[in-house]
């Protein structure tokens, strides 16, 4: 299905509320009910000119007519289904994959950083302490940092958990 035209739009949802209100309500019923709903009067007028797809149907008409018929909103809209060989629809779909790409590598990113900044912490708290030589070359407690991580990720998580516990504890006294 091609992208529909506005005027389709509001003829199939006046075709919908039509079949609705028939042998429910009256026209007149419907707009009385509309009103009490919407809090302004609404003119029977104008739910023919709605069923009849003269007229756009406001999104808070729209709720209120759901309640009324007990549907929901999107029962009342037309069945829409992207047409694939529509450009438009290519062009959103390529959008959309490219922002959801965009938003993984960022996530990616700021977590590298954070570890990265969390790892400069580690490191700066060696050096302090005298641990690590201040004049050590980045890579060289970079190497280290790696394997120490690396021995860290076949612990069993109470055990790291337990380490980190200490760590914080000596941490404190030391201070």
């Amino acid at each position: 299905m091609h992208l529909m035209q506005i005027e389709d739009v509001n003829r199939l949802i006046g075709e919908r509320v039509a079949d609705l209100r028939k042998g429910r309500f009256s026209q007149s019923e419907l707009a009385q009910l509309l009103s009490e709903k919407l809090g302004k009067a609404i003119d029977p007028t104008t739910v023919t000119r709605l069923e009849g797809g003269k007229r756009p149907v406001a999104a808070t008409e729209l709720v209120a007519l759901a309640e009324i018929f007990g549907v929901s909103p999107a029962a009342l809209l037309p069945d829409w289904a992207p047409d694939d060989s529509d450009p438009r629809y290519q062009l959103a779909r390529q959008r959309t994959r490219a922002l959801v790409e965009l938003a993984r590598i960022r996530d990616v990113t700021y977590g590298y950083l954070r570890e990265r900044a969390a790892l400069q912490q580690i490191v700066d708290r060696l050096i302090a302490k005298g641990l690590i030589p201040s004049g050590a070359s980045s890579s060289a407690v970079e190497n280290q940092l790696a394997l120490a991580i690396e021995t860290l990720n076949t612990k069993p998580e109470s055990q790291i958990d337990d380490a980190l516990f200490l760590w914080n504890a000596n941490e404190r006294n030391e201070t």
